[in-house]
């Protein structure tokens, strides 16, 4: 077995959220988004049975809906494709139709509980301009309040969002990436891997090592690109992107 070149770089500690979310999402983006997205755009817009499941696998949220095989999921493929096609402009509109199809999922049989995270995750694919997906890891690197619903949840979670300005944020983190050598790459999603990777057990020094060994892997011109682009990118929000909300904790009750 060869082992991976050793490229000389000089990288930012593990604390530059933004350019190791942006490197970060790149991996997940190449191995995973990007072949989804393109047997999507061949298949005219549209799921099939194969792309569909493995995105729900893949994104792990396919327990609760019907086999792949079974009749059941081609209706589920049809009412995915028919709220993609009423998709708002709106954030929080977003948010909202989501829950609907949530909720039209669960009444109609065809997921076992309220699947928001995974509506999310869907109408991502189908909607993917200026939209970003709501998990637990990313509501967690938010810190939204753990005792909510998940539809309560998701409802903060945009809420937030949308309070942080963040079509502005991405608009302005898609400037920079149209500059460079990775024009594909979604802006919305590497401010999702920011918040996820702040809740994520993971250490943040192991994701460096990992990223490193991306880079590694990669010809040089691209990893040379790419850690530029990063580099813009932290320099151009810090760390202080999408803050996480600060609740006040309850006094105890005296009598």
């Amino acid at each position: 077995m060869t082992a991976v070149t050793k490229y000389q770089f000089e990288l930012p500690s593990e604390g530059a959220q933004i350019f190791w979310a942006l490197v970060d999402y790149s991996r997940w983006f190449v191995a995973t988004d990007a072949p989804f997205l393109e047997r999507i755009l061949a298949n005219n817009g549209r799921f099939d049975v194969p792309t569909l499941s493995s995105v729900l696998t893949k994104y792990d949220v396919a327990r609760g809906f019907p086999a792949a095989t079974s009749v059941k999921f081609g209706k589920l493929i049809d009412v995915l494709h028919h709220y993609a096609n009423g998709w708002p402009d709106r954030m929080m509109d977003r948010c909202e139709h989501c829950i609907g199809l949530a909720s039209s999922l669960k009444r109609k049989g065809l997921t076992q509980k309220l699947q928001v995270s995974a509506a999310t995750k869907t109408m991502w694919f189908l909607n993917p301009e200026g939209w970003t997906l709501f998990d637990k890891l990313a509501a967690d690197g938010m810190n939204a309040p753990a005792h909510l619903s998940a539809e309560k949840k998701a409802q903060y979670f945009y809420a937030h969002l949308e309070s942080c300005c963040f079509e502005g944020l991405q608009n302005r983190l898609f400037k920079l990436i149209q500059q460079s050598e990775w024009r594909d790459i979604p802006a919305a999603r590497v401010f999702d891997f920011v918040l996820m990777n702040r809740s994520n057990s993971q250490s943040a020094s192991v994701r460096k090592a990992d990223c490193t060994g991306y880079l590694n892997a990669l010809p040089r011109s691209a990893s040379d690109s790419l850690i530029a682009l990063a580099r813009k990118a932290q320099n151009e929000f810090g760390n202080d992107i999408l803050p996480p909300v600060t609740r006040k904790r309850r006094g105890r009750r005296t009598v």
